[in-house]
This record gives structure tokens, sequence and C-alpha cells, in this order.
């Protein structure tokens, strides 16, 4: 079951059931996955994880924030290792199909949050993940992909 729209007070449940979705996981799998992502993770350290999460979106932030056209969404006190953003004049989804052409992949879309972005009065948005496998290079690898993105758009 897919949802198409939610508001407020409505939520619309698609009726289609689309075969790509359908897969079946195999919990044993799953467990060992998750097994192997704590293991690293608590190998690295979590305060490790997250202080270098936190380095690389305040320079991401310092990045994008001087990029003409690029608007950050949020600017919550303790910030995750996200950046969202929207660029004028270019709609989410055409950044992402861009972005992925330069090697950068970001989402791009509502993010389970319709609601907030009719209250921000913008379509969707695009969202750039940092962990702790990612370094500055590839946030200057994002500001040049959106340059790129922005020069396509023939934005400044």
């Amino acid at each position: 079951m897919d949802i198409d729209v939610v508001g407020g007070r409505r939520t619309f449940v698609s009726t289609v059931c689309w075969l790509g979705q359908a897969f079946v996981h195999v919990a044993h799998f799953d467990d060992v996955r998750d097994e192997v992502l704590v293991s690293q993770l608590e190998s690295v350290g979590i305060d490790k994880v997250m202080k270098h999460e936190a380095e690389l979106v305040e320079y991401g932030q310092e990045l994008l924030q001087k990029n003409n056209s690029v608007k950050l969404i949020g600017s919550p006190k303790n910030r995750g290792g996200v950046l969202s953003f929207t660029i004028e004049g270019i709609h989410p989804h055409d950044v992402a199909t861009i972005l992925d052409e330069d090697g950068v992949a970001i989402r791009a879309g509502h993010h389970c949050c319709q609601i907030l972005h009719d209250k921000l009065n913008i379509p969707a948005s695009s969202r750039a993940s940092v962990g702790i496998y990612n370094t500055k290079d590839d946030l200057d690898k994002l500001n040049n992909a959106i340059n790129n993105c922005k020069k396509i758009f023939n934005l400044k």
C-alpha cells in the first residue's frame, strides 16, 4: 500500500500495488546486517560518529549558505547528519537527477513530511545525508554539482 497524499486531516492511500515493491525480507539476513552495522558503530564509537557528522553538517551549512539561490531548510539546535535545501527555480527532483549525473546521491521529495512542505509552500525539498564514511570533499562535490545544476537552469 502506498501513501499518495498526506494532509492535516486526510491521508489518501493508493490502491495500486506495484510489482517492483513486492519483495520479501528474510529476517535472518536483516538481523545479520543490523548486527554488523551496530558492531561497526560500536568499534568507531558513537560519540566520534556524532562529532564527525556534526562537523560535516556545519561545514556543509557554511558552504551552502554562501551559494546563491540555495535555501537551507530548518535550523534546529541539535541537527542530525542531514542538510535539507531547495534551489530557487529548480524542482528538487530535477536537482536530484542532475546531481546524480554528477555522481552525487541525494534524496528529493516530501521525506515523510508533506504537511511541513505545504506549510513552507514548497513542492518538495532536496536532502543530502552525511555519515562516518563522508568527508568535506564530498560536500565540496555536492556544492560543485549544485553549481552545475544552476548553470543548466541558467541561474547565478
